[in-house]
């Protein structure tokens, strides 16, 4: 299991909580407080999915979750990491009322394909990342197998599409083990302070036994100060 150490900047932090203003939201983390994209911030991301070993090849899918890290964290390094991927997908499955809101609904829908749920968004945003949500969120919670998975991931294979899957905090052990069996990549994201804890190890421990293709462990810190604005300094969860 790698384990990639991600510094959080805290001015990039604070904006998280804005929701759909400008600079705001998940996209906070890889744009200006101005809406422009960050080359500093897609570079760390770019060093992120170096070190977890993103997958460059053809299809790959990653899953992101967290079991102590909040939804608009989690979403925040999906989301960053799709950024990074090239032709990728960003699919949200988190059951939680979604962090990603935002993006599908200011992204440009896109024909859905024949046979599909109705439910099914699917759109393309300003950067050119696809956005899906195959399941609705009641469903993505309903703690019954969840079916049809393997499809979504076969199809974006086939596209010739990596897959960055979104399932936020404390996914259903249903939802997650389906999606861990089909990925390529299981990474889980908790905060620096968490991971030094006895609870935290230990669920790691038994990740790794049971979970197919669970190899990562992204871990939030803090950034330095360096030239941006000084903030006062908060725990993390003070950004939901």
């Amino acid at each position: 299991v790698r384990r990639a150490t991600f510094a959080l900047p805290l001015e990039a932090l604070a904006r998280l909580g804005i929701g759909g203003e400008v600079g705001g939201g998940v996209a906070a983390l890889v744009e200006t407080a101005s809406g422009t994209s960050d080359a500093a911030a897609l570079a760390r991301f770019a060093d992120l999915a170096a070190t977890l070993g993103d997958p460059a090849e053809t299809g790959g899918i990653r899953v992101i979750f967290s079991n102590t890290v909040p939804t608009l964290l989690t979403a925040g390094v999906a989301h960053g990491l799709a950024r990074v991927a090239g032709t990728a997908a960003l699919i949200d499955l988190a059951h939680e009322s979604s962090s990603l809101d935002p993006l599908f609904e200011a992204g440009e829908p896109i024909a859905v394909a024949a046979g599909a749920e109705a439910e099914t968004w699917e759109r393309v945003d300003a950067a050119g990342l696809r956005l899906e949500r195959p399941l609705d969120p009641v469903v993505a919670g309903d703690p019954a197998p969840v079916v049809g998975l393997a499809d979504v991931f076969a199809r974006l294979r086939a596209e010739g599409r990596a897959g960055i899957v979104h399932l936020g905090r404390m996914p259903t052990a249903a939802l997650l083990f389906d999606c861990a069996a089909e990925a390529d990549h299981v990474a889980v994201v908790v905060e620096e302070t968490d991971l030094t804890g006895r609870r935290v190890a230990d669920e790691i421990e038994v990740m790794k036994e049971l979970m197919p293709h669970f190899d990562g462990v992204v871990v939030l810190t803090h950034a330095g100060e360096e030239a941006r604005r000084p903030l006062p300094v908060a725990p993390l969860r003070s950004a939901v």
